[in-house]
């Protein structure tokens, strides 16, 4: 099992089935920089043939598999979904760039 299949099963996706109970969900990375907190949630972005890859991050993982239990539940429930990405960035390096 690929690192990014391995967090996402043990951390987010018991967060997706709090959400499905009608909870708020949050995940968040926090860290020094350049130990991968966006590598990890994001991956490499880009789009497999196939869907989700060795390299993809939390986040398109997140989304496919919340949209997948949404169409599952969807004669069941009515769901508003709303979904941010923040990347907060101090250094002075970033805001030059």
């Amino acid at each position: 099992m690929d690192f990014f299949r391995t967090e996402f099963t043990n951390f987010t996706l018991l967060l997706l089935l709090v959400w499905y109970a009608g909870y708020n969900a949050t995940v968040l990375a926090y860290g020094q920089t350049g130990s991968g907190k966006t590598y990890t949630m994001g991956g490499a972005y880009g789009i497999s043939v196939d869907g989700i890859d060795d390299m993809t991050g939390i986040i398109p993982r997140v989304v496919s598999d919340l949209y997948t239990g949404v169409q599952e539940r969807a004669e069941s429930f009515t769901f508003l979904i709303k979904i941010s990405y923040l990347e907060v960035c101090l250094s002075l390096q970033c805001l030059c760039c």
